[in-house]
């Protein structure tokens, strides 16, 4: 909304950094065609309005081309990130941890531990981890999200719901020997990259998501990325990283090299001074 008066005030070039329409996230809170149809116009409006407008994928640079009949040009590709530097100024040492977070980890000192970190909804498809969580008695699950309602029926199942710091969030991380993206089969899911998956790479921990355009772009599946479908269970992936020393240790050094070649905060910033 913002763009449009600056429109009017200005003849300055305008770069919009969307990331995603605001459709986007109007869907995700509300049904009502009356929003919907606001949402959508406010998009429209302000991507045509803008010189420059920078989306978080390729498929959602092509979506947003279709949906909002813009030309390609007018849209550039820049990942959103994980902002290393604010999370290395916010870490405090170690014994800044909290109990919660201890705890959990002395729980699963021996546990494969396999780690959640995000908000609980339709993208996210949480119902996938519960039932991995039954089907895997020794492997421990460790459900990070403050906003999720679902409570620890199994021992092997910690849920953490209070806000992370950054040093709780390293401490879950480093023990880690696995990290969930989106689970849920939702099509936003094929054009968004959650911020879980850049946090994977960053600490260089295995990542299963389910299938999606968007990953693809950046990641290869069987290298740096495994991807859970209906055809193949979660529980057998994590099977295959708990038994396959090899296979985990390829994940690990593969998606850390993948993150630091294409999607670091140095790589990111390079990119986008380079669009500007």
């Amino acid at each position: 909304a913002i763009l449009i008066l600056l429109r009017i005030l200005t003849r300055k070039k305008i770069i919009l950094d969307a990331g995603w329409p605001s459709l986007d996230s109007t869907k995700l809170r509300s049904n009502s065609k009356s929003r919907l149809i606001k949402a959508f116009f406010l998009d429209f409006v302000c991507f045509h309005l803008a010189s420059l407008v920078l989306l978080e994928s390729e498929a959602q640079r092509s979506r947003c081309q279709r949906t909002f009949l813009i030309g390609r040009n007018k849209l550039e590709v820049i990942h959103t990130g994980f902002n290393e530097i604010a999370f290395i100024q916010e870490c405090k040492g170690r014994n800044k941890v909290s109990v919660e977070v201890r705890k959990v980890i002395k729980q699963s000192s021996d546990f494969t531990f396999v780690l959640f970190r995000g908000l609980d909804n339709a993208e996210a498809g949480l119902e996938n981890l519960v039932k991995a969580a039954k089907d895997l008695p020794s492997v421990f699950f460790c459900l990070a999200s403050p906003n999720t309602k679902i409570k620890a029926t199994t021992k092997n199942l910690a849920v953490i719901k209070s806000w992370l710091s950054a040093n709780d969030m390293e401490a879950l991380y480093r023990r880690a020997n696995c990290v969930l993206g989106q689970l849920g089969d939702l099509p936003r899911n094929d054009w968004t990259i959650a911020h879980k998956a850049f946090e994977a790479g960053y600490f260089g921990k295995p990542l299963i998501s389910s299938q999606s355009s968007a990953l693809e772009e950046v990641f290869t599946e069987g290298k740096d990325i495994l991807f859970y479908s209906s055809s193949q269970s979660l529980s057998e992936l994590i099977t295959n990283l708990v038994e396959m020393d090899n296979l985990s240790n390829l994940l690990e050094t593969e998606i850390k090299l993948t993150y630091d070649k294409k999607i670091s905060q140095q790589r990111i910033s390079q990119s986008f001074i380079e669009v500007i």
